[in-house]
């Protein structure tokens, strides 16, 4: 599983950095909560923004995943979470991806007893 950080927008004033220390952290947070989905996952890239520029309150961190699928690379899938601390949205996000991949993999074990074909939902 690759995680690659994009906190650059061109053009905007929406931008959020982090340094070296803080993305060894988000790729541990990002490793430690995703672990039991490792071999589903090709890849993330997590999108950092901050919409109000850098005001505080009215859930103005963003974080915006979008996820290649082991097995269905030309279909990424997306999600976004917002909240006024940057973590708790990147956390917020994860866990919207955690249940999409769990309910991906109920769908293709309920799939294999019944001998059918079915591609993960969005």
């Amino acid at each position: 599983m690759r995680i690659q950080f994009n906190t650059t927008q061109l053009n905007s004033n929406k931008t959020i950095h982090i340094s070296e220390k803080d993305t060894a952290y988000l790729t541990a947070l990002f490793e430690c909560r995703l672990e039991n989905y490792e071999i589903h996952i090709a890849e993330i890239d997590v999108h950092l923004s901050n919409e109000n520029n850098k005001q505080e309150g009215d859930h103005s961190n963003r974080c915006l995943l979008s996820t290649n699928i082991v097995g269905r690379p030309l279909q990424p899938i997306s999600f976004e979470a917002d909240n006024d601390n940057i973590v708790l949205a990147i956390l917020h996000a994860i866990d919207k991806l955690t249940v999409s991949l769990m309910a991906c993999i109920k769908a293709g074990e309920d799939a294999l007893r019944n001998n059918e074909r079915v591609f993960c939902i969005r």
